[in-house]
């Protein structure tokens, strides 16, 4: 589906940051704000953007630096605050006035619901509420000693320095069709620096103490047989919200994209009642 309005903006380090829209079928509830995960980009939530239109919600998505249409190095960041900039800056890239006055819900996928997470513990009044889906808040994925210590080293001596992330990617749907099109599409890579996985990893560590900033609600989403995702390390920052409007689903047998699961209507049933429940 085409997008509904399209531009760039400039980040603080001057790259070209690819932002776009799909608005509403009918008069709109609310406008979702999406956060894409690694290697992803904001072209791939066409689809999402499809269902949630005809439930009447405007969907804004952008790249993040280095990834999809934006601007910069594949796969690198110097700091992690880069990204929170980026995402509070394109959730009002748009400037029509039915904006204004519109609810808005920041709405991140893995490596995008760490960054949504640390955006409204920084920024709470920007957002009505936050959707965090397959949040990346611990690492699974088994990681050689010897590559680990390749990318300290490189960290320290080359920090653009880039290599394969290594995530399966026949955990991210149950469709074949989804992973053949995430497979042939240009603008999806696998590229991770040692600088960026770095930052990465002390942003998951700061996750339990953020938590405790969450002044917002928050609904979390994971899948049960999702290998990519620590339900356990989810679960225990999810706890350590202390507000009480938070609620935390569980789907069976989904894996890590549940919006692109073949049972992803509940997911969005879910989703659709959550939001009405917080205009």
């Amino acid at each position: 589906m085409k997008p509904s309005a399209e531009g760039f903006f400039l980040d603080s380090k001057n790259r070209k940051i690819h932002v776009v829209g799909w608005w509403a079928h009918f008069e709109p509830k609310a406008t979702i704000v999406i956060v894409h995960g690694l290697g992803d980009h904001a072209g791939r939530y066409s689809r999402f953007a499809n269902n949630v239109n005809a439930r009447g919600f405007h969907v804004v998505a952008l790249d993040l630096p280095g990834f999809g249409r934006s601007e910069g190095k594949k796969g690198h960041i110097q700091q992690f605050s880069e990204y929170l900039e980026v995402v509070e800056k394109a959730a009002y890239y748009f400037k029509e006035p039915e904006f204004q006055n519109l609810p808005a819900f920041l709405f991140g996928h893995s490596l995008g619901g760490l960054i949504a997470f640390h955006v409204v513990a920084r920024k709470p009044s920007l957002f009505n509420g936050a959707v965090l889906a397959s949040p990346a808040f611990a690492i699974t994925v088994d990681i050689p000693k010897a590559k680990f210590l390749a990318a300290k080293v490189a960290g320290s001596i080359m920090p653009g320095f880039t290599l394969p992330h290594g995530l399966p990617v026949k955990f991210l749907s149950h469709d074949p069709k989804v992973i053949e099109e995430y497979e042939k599409d240009p603008l999806v890579h696998d590229r991770i620096s040692a600088r960026l996985f770095f930052e990465v990893m002390r942003a998951m560590k700061q996750a339990p103490d953020l938590a405790k900033k969450i002044q917002i609600p928050v609904l979390v989403q994971v899948g049960g047989d999702d290998p990519l995702v620590d339900i356990g390390t989810v679960r225990k920052v999810f706890d350590a919200i202390p507000h009480e409007d938070k609620e935390l689903l569980v789907y069976d047998h989904f894996y890590h994209e549940l919006y692109n699961e073949r049972d992803r209507a509940v997911v969005f049933d879910d989703l659709e009642r959550w939001i009405l429940k917080h205009l």
